[in-house]
């Protein structure tokens, strides 16, 4: 589960889909996640989640949000950027 939410956010950060497709994306998955047991995934999207609200409420900028899902993708090393 943790590559398919990494895939995800790699497709935001090079611009292959919206910070709403994303969000969207997380949304829908949440669950699964959650279920799937995979604590790398659910840390993961925990984070993502609580970084997307930070970035609504103004409380960080883009660049540092973007910033930390790059740390999260490169952290678990399934993507070289």
């Amino acid at each position: 589960m943790i590559h398919l939410l990494l895939k995800k956010i790699n497709n935001y950060l090079t611009g292959d889909i919206t910070l709403q497709q994303l969000e969207g994306f997380l949304l829908s998955n949440l669950q699964g996640i959650l279920e799937s047991g995979d604590a790398a995934a659910i840390q993961t999207a925990n984070h993502v989640d609580a970084d997307i609200v930070e970035l609504g409420e103004n409380i960080i900028d883009k660049a540092t949000f973007d910033k930390r899902l790059k740390t999260y993708v490169v952290s678990y090393g399934a993507v070289k950027l």
